[in-house]
């Protein structure tokens, strides 16, 4: 059954939400302030997608609104990525990638434009986004719950462990995770972001992964889910949009 409300589009499914970073990954070139060694730098480049965006807050003012500060980020970075360039484009342009540079940073767009999913087909996959984000994702090797805090919005701490191609370690990375089903009727949001996780490294980042991983870092990450409407106010299918912003850290060939 097509998925897509033309038929020229290919199916979307639950779990296959996290394709628009597939996407990315399978078609772009790795950056990132990895110190590149000169014999190195092609294989580099080659394996790697790191996107930056440096996000600033004073955290001692906004602990308590953090969840609301980076949330307002988000609609507004998808409120302009539409002025953009697209990079990629798939499915006859159902499915499009945009990138925005600030200085030495970057940060990378990508949406598909219409589904025939409804939105809350997606609530289950964003519900179990730790057990069903290395199933869409081969480079994820796990994503394991850490603690829920609940006098931020019930956030919830995650720690994930990326699997890299020789002769690059591994990467670790820990962050918070931010779940918004029925954000507004039929809308559902989830994103991540390091902000604020320094109590979270300080209890989650064990002597052994230090040794054993390279520690990367989220800035921020966001999947949105909206519904498409009919001309009789129905909902017939979603929008679904993901941007990322982060670093592998580490250097080559580490």
């Amino acid at each position: 059954m097509n998925l897509f409300s033309t038929q020229h589009h290919s199916p979307i499914t639950p779990l296959t939400l996290l394709s628009l970073e597939l996407t990315i990954r399978s078609n772009s070139v790795w950056t990132s302030s990895l110190r590149f060694k000169p014999l190195t730098n092609m294989i580099a480049r080659r394996m790697f997608l790191v996107i930056f965006a440096f996000f600033s807050i004073n955290v001692a003012d906004a602990r308590g609104s953090l969840s609301q500060d980076l949330e307002s980020r988000v609609v507004k970075l998808f409120d302009g990525m539409d002025s953009l360039p697209v990079t990629i484009s798939r499915d006859g342009g159902n499915i499009q990638v945009r990138t925005r540079q600030s200085g030495d940073h970057m940060i990378t767009f990508s949406e598909a434009k219409e589904t025939n999913l409804h939105p809350d087909r997606f609530k289950t996959f964003l519900q179990r986004f730790q057990h069903d984000f290395p199933k869409v994702n081969k480079m994820v090797q796990s994503v394991k719950s850490l603690e829920v805090d609940r006098r931020n919005g019930g956030r919830e701490g995650v720690k994930s462990v990326l699997k890299f191609p020789f002769p690059l370690s591994d990467r670790v990375m820990i962050h918070w995770k931010y779940l918004r089903l029925g954000r507004q009727p039929n809308e559902h949001m989830l994103y991540l972001s390091e902000e604020a996780n320094e109590e979270l490294l300080a209890k989650h980042h064990t002597a052994s992964e230090k040794k054993k991983y390279v520690l990367g870092r989220t800035f921020l990450c966001a999947y949105w889910i909206r519904p498409r409407y009919d001309n009789k106010g129905s909902v017939i299918g979603s929008k679904i949009q993901y941007l990322f912003s982060g670093d592998t850290g580490g250097s080559v060939p580490k």
